[in-house]
């Protein structure tokens, strides 16, 4: 009887345990929202996102969006230098909006309300 319940305990509750993991953050990272529309609506009110490719904060703002970063206005620093010296981006990510600069990683909602797009 105590095999059984070692059994369980090194092998069995271990295996369940990895197996709830992988299934909450494989589906926990899929978005129930559709976030193509507020990109567009960012990108059509003239927001433009500035970060860098090392920049941490940066990735995890374009993981906001998953694979609907593809309609934002981004400008990476390290390829278009000029720009950003003439935009003065000191601070990774930076947003400009209307402009105005807003550095650090902004949450989807303040992106909204900034430009007045929608978050479905």
């Amino acid at each position: 009887m105590k095999s059984i319940y070692k059994l369980l305990i090194l092998f069995i509750l271990p295996l369940l345990i990895f197996v709830i993991f992988i299934s909450v953050d494989y589906y926990g990272s899929r978005s129930i929202i559709d976030l193509d529309p507020l990109t567009k609506c960012l990108t059509e009110k003239g927001a433009v996102m500035y970060g860098t490719s090392w920049c941490s904060h940066c990735q995890q703002q374009k993981k906001d969006f998953k694979e609907s970063f593809q309609f934002i206005d981004y400008h990476d620093c390290d390829i278009e230098t000029d720009l950003c010296k003439i935009k003065e981006i000191e601070v990774y990510p930076t947003w400009e909006i209307k402009e105005i600069k807003y550095p650090g990683r902004l949450s989807l909602q303040k992106l909204a309300e900034l430009t007045g797009c929608q978050l479905s």
